[in-house]
């Protein structure tokens, strides 16, 4: 390789003018002039790993790597300058530009650079439209980029040119990089991209129907769960208001039984009291014709007592006196036990009917406030049980529009898949 001459050392300094050509570098031009020193140079490159792999075909066609770069240190970013006068940039915002073959050697560059036509390969072109991450086609530099600065497609002028058609870019498998539509739709017409514009067109409708049946089904969610939520409420409320009316009910008609009872056992206290007192009153007045009696006879017994006592030897009339007051002491007993055992049965008999008509009334007015009661009850479960059943009908007919809404969205997601090949 040190024996490497100068023929050789013109083909490599002729494969960096693609990538590396820089003329002003002043040591590429000594190395075309010393053939030992640019054999080490070569050595070096090649041994260091940051040189050019390269290689040519039967028709000399350019191949660079990525690992091409431009030499020097002032002038790098210079650009590419042709035999035809043409010249292509070096870099790209100080980043070098790799053109995958040689741009003076390239079949575009036989047009004339600066008669001020744009011609085929002088404009700048990228194929991924709307910076799709996910296309991989790299953007090319134009040859002539300065004949195409100004130039425009006209839209409507009856002719489909360059960048007034779908672009349709290469891509990564699955990436689903589908064609830009047309810039100028009057020009070029609705399609023309490919053969399956009809393929995407279909898919871009069920994507469309399974987002809005997504929506759709989002939104019947949110009614359910509003409407549940509603009607719950009011049947939580309705139960509430029902329930304070039972109690308001029951409350009235256990007030008017109280009301009722108490009037009942006043009557009966009343009828009570008067049995008791004309029980008390005759007992009293046998009492008193007794205890009358009683001291008369206490009189003649003394008055006998006292003419025994004497000695007295006619005491006849005292005795027969003592005798006679004895006999209606006796009567006077027994009539004041008669009447007063007489007037006790009055008494308990009033008192006894007087108090079973105060129960009467009361357990009558028991049992109207005990039905009362259930009747109230019973149009309270009736009122619940019924806002109970408005509930879970609301909550069933929401729930089975949501149902409608999902199966539509699943069928909607299936369709969808099936079109993409994810089924």
């Amino acid at each position: 390789m040190l024996d490497i001459g100068v023929k050789k050392i013109d083909r490599v300094f002729a494969l960096c003018k693609c990538c590396c050509y820089t003329p002003s570098n002043p040591f590429l031009k000594e190395a075309m002039k010393n053939s030992t020193l640019a054999s080490y140079v070569v050595i070096a490159v090649l041994v260091s790993g940051i040189g050019l792999i390269q290689s040519f075909n039967k028709t000399d066609t350019f191949v660079a790597t990525s690992l091409s770069f431009p030499f020097g240190n002032g002038n790098d970013c210079q650009n590419i300058k042709c035999e035809n006068g043409r010249e292509f940039p070096r870099c790209d915002n100080g980043n070098p530009i790799n053109y995958f073959a040689d741009p003076c050697r390239n079949p575009a560059s036989d047009t004339e650079c600066g008669n001020g036509k744009c011609e085929e390969g002088e404009a700048d072109k990228c194929i991924c439209p709307d910076n799709n991450l996910q296309c991989k086609a790299p953007c090319l530099v134009g040859s002539c980029p300065r004949d195409c600065k100004n130039e425009k497609p006209i839209c409507g002028n009856g002719k489909c040119e360059e960048g007034e058609d779908m672009i349709c870019p290469p891509c990564v498998p699955g990436g689903n990089c589908k064609c830009s539509p047309p810039r100028c739709p009057k020009d070029c017409g609705g399609g023309g991209g490919s053969d399956d514009d009809d393929d995407d067109s279909d898919i871009d409708d069920l994507k469309r129907a399974y987002e809005k049946s997504k929506k759709a089904k989002a939104d019947a969610w949110d009614t359910y769960l509003s409407a549940k939520e509603d009607a719950k409420k009011k049947y939580l409320d309705n139960k509430k208001k029902y329930w304070g009316s039972y109690k308001s009910a029951k409350a009235e008609a256990f007030g008017e039984y109280k009301d009722k009872k108490a009037e009942a056992m006043k009557e009966y206290l009343d009828i009570k009291k008067e049995a008791a007192k004309e029980y008390l009153d005759a007992k009293s007045s046998a009492k008193e014709e007794y205890m009358d009696a009683r001291a008369v006879y206490e009189v003649a017994k003394a008055a006998y007592q006292e003419c025994r006592k004497n000695d007295k030897g006619n005491c006849e009339s005292e005795r027969d006196a003592y005798k006679d007051t004895r006999g209606d002491k006796k009567d006077a007993a027994a009539k004041y036990i008669a009447i007063k055992k007489k007037e006790r049965t009055k008494y308990e008999d009033v008192r006894d009917d007087a108090k079973k008509e105060y129960q009467d009334r009361r357990n009558d007015d028991r049992a109207e406030y005990t039905e009362i009661k259930g009747e109230k009850r019973s149009e309270y479960d009736e009122r619940k049980a019924e806002a109970k059943s408005e509930y879970k009908e609301t909550r069933v007919d929401a729930r089975a529009v949501y149902n409608d809404k999902k199966q539509d969205y699943l069928d909607a997601k299936a369709a969808y898949d099936k079109a993409r090949g994810r089924n």
